[in-house]
């Protein structure tokens, strides 16, 4: 596909920092150097970037209004399969953001670490609950919010 090849033949130049300095100019007093050296990176898959590319408004909409076409659903499949395995993959080997990946993929770890599992439920009564909310009120009555006056 065009958008797969546009993008294994672009790759984006992310500027790093570097520094250098030789051992005799640091002796002689001389300041370290400080610089930016572009590092070549493979340009990640996105469906944003493949809509973009081929002018269409919003993947979610395009997959909808041709769903019936035969092939079509397995071809969109196809693709998605494609962007997400590159793009998981490049995370797995340092190369993209493994947070924005998960989030972009709808990856996610689902660790309950406040109730071990059980439901919440209040050890107060209601009219207990009521009684700290009405003390909550009148500490902070005096307060004015950041913003308001």
């Amino acid at each position: 596909m065009q958008y797969f090849e546009e993008c294994d033949n672009n790759p984006i130049a992310v500027g790093k920092k570097t520094s250098s300095s030789s051992k005799n100019s640091e002796k002689n007093g001389a300041e370290r150097k400080v610089g930016k050296m572009d590092e070549v990176c493979p340009r990640p898959y996105t469906l944003y970037g493949l809509c973009a590319f081929a002018c269409i408004p919003k993947w979610h909409t395009f997959k909808d209004n041709y769903k019936n076409k035969k092939g079509f659903p397995e071809m969109c499949e196809r693709i998605e399969n494609i962007i997400s395995s590159q793009q998981v993959e490049g995370a797995m080997v340092g190369l993209y953001n493994s947070n924005l990946t998960a989030r972009l993929n709808n990856i996610a770890e689902h660790n309950d670490v406040t109730t071990n599992g059980k439901d919440i439920k209040s050890e107060m009564s209601d009219e207990e609950l009521q009684a700290k909310l009405d003390e909550i009120r009148r500490k902070t009555e005096h307060i004015t919010p950041i913003g308001f006056k």
